[in-house]
């Protein structure tokens, strides 16, 4: 019976997390209020405070958290998928173009929108929305390492690829078109096929 509670509970706030995450992807930290999340995630009102005593703000961190290591599975199974740097680089550019088109243009980056909101008032929420980002950074650092690029240069072609893709998101939300995103899309081809040549 315990463990049954137990399993329970912890399926009310895996229902909290991935609920914050989706609210805020479309609509940010500071436009996604508690009721709303008890309502997407048809949790009673007692158990937010129950697996959250710290409020918004630790559920924000756990959101945060779990976004982004569901975003790093994509990448990473993008960047896998392609025997070509450029091709596995423009490939992961290309499936979070297709996912902000399938959205309708409504959901953009959840670590981004939580960022802009947050990171000038909770050194917490800032540093999840850091690690989140470092993560992808890596991973990218990661495989243009494996395709023979020197340490130094992945590093800052990781950052730079990193920083134009959430750039192109936010554009592309604001024009409701993909365009922005192609473009890195070929940038991130050209200059990553002359990079392995």
């Amino acid at each position: 019976m315990a463990a049954t509670r137990t399993d329970k509970g912890r399926e009310t706030r895996d229902r909290m997390v991935r609920a914050a995450g989706v609210l805020f992807r479309r609509q940010g930290y500071d436009g996604t209020g508690i009721q709303e999340l008890l309502e997407r995630s048809g949790a009673p009102r007692g158990s937010f405070y129950f697996h959250f005593p710290g409020g918004k703000q630790e559920l924000a961190v756990a959101a945060v958290s779990d976004a982004g290591m569901g975003i790093a599975q994509g990448i990473e199974l993008m960047l896998d998928a392609h025997e070509d740097v450029a091709e596995a680089v423009g490939a992961v550019v290309d499936l979070i173009a297709a996912d902000l088109e399938r959205s309708d243009f409504r959901g953009g980056c959840p670590i981004a929108a939580v960022t802009h909101d947050t990171a000038a008032r909770s050194d917490e929420i800032r540093a999840a929305c850091s690690e989140a980002f470092e993560h992808w950074r890596g991973l990218l650092e990661g495989r243009l390492r494996r395709a023979s690029l020197p340490r130094a240069h992945a590093r800052q072609e990781a950052l730079l690829i990193l920083a134009a893709i959430e750039g192109g998101i936010t554009l592309g939300r604001a024009a409701r078109d993909t365009e922005a995103l192609a473009a890195v899309a070929r940038r991130c081809r050209a200059t990553l096929s002359a990079s392995a040549t």
